[in-house]
């Protein structure tokens, strides 16, 4: 069952900000820019909202050879939301009901594979 929706009243721009958006949805955020590089995988999904049961398959991609990324300070707390944190809601906001893998690159979602039945 999922859990009712957030009833606190948004001031205007709240939606450019992580603590506008639902607890599984910053969960999932978070996760992002904690990991910096990687796959998500199997991200189940409901009414654009995020779901961690059954688990998520967070897989970090580090890379030795070549010149480091840059490491995020700090990951905690709340940020605003980029571009491509705001099309990323969208596109699972406009599905609805799935599972998707997360490509993450410096702590963005920059590629999307939503699993799709014919």
């Amino acid at each position: 069952m999922l859990p009712p929706p957030d009833d606190r009243r948004r001031q205007p721009g709240d939606d450019a900000k992580s603590r506008s958006q639902s607890p599984n949805l910053r969960r999932l955020l978070h996760c992002m820019r904690q990991m910096g590089y990687g796959t998500i995988r199997g991200v189940h999904f409901r009414d654009g909202d995020p779901l961690f049961d059954p688990p998520i398959d967070v897989v970090r991609k580090i890379r030795t050879a070549e010149k480091a990324w840059p490491h995020r300070d700090s990951v905690a707390g709340e940020f605003v939301l980029t571009h491509e944190h705001r099309r990323f809601i969208a596109e699972l906001a406009a599905t609805g009901i799935g599972v998707v893998d997360i490509k993450v690159v410096n702590g963005l979602p920059v590629d999307l594979d939503i699993h799709e039945r014919p």
